[in-house]
């Protein structure tokens, strides 16, 4: 039996703690920030 790949992206803790500091800003939303990486609103939010 071969192995099989995993579909979700699993990213280091400290990308995901710079991603949801810099949503916290004044003048960016999570929304923004997730526009920009690609993903999801909730995957910010979920962090």
């Amino acid at each position: 039996m071969g192995k099989t790949r995993n579909k979700y992206n699993h990213y280091p803790e400290d990308f995901r703690q710079e991603t949801v500091c810099s949503s916290d800003g004044p003048n960016t939303s999570a929304a923004e920030v997730a526009r920009e990486l690609g993903s999801h609103p909730s995957q910010i939010y979920n962090s």
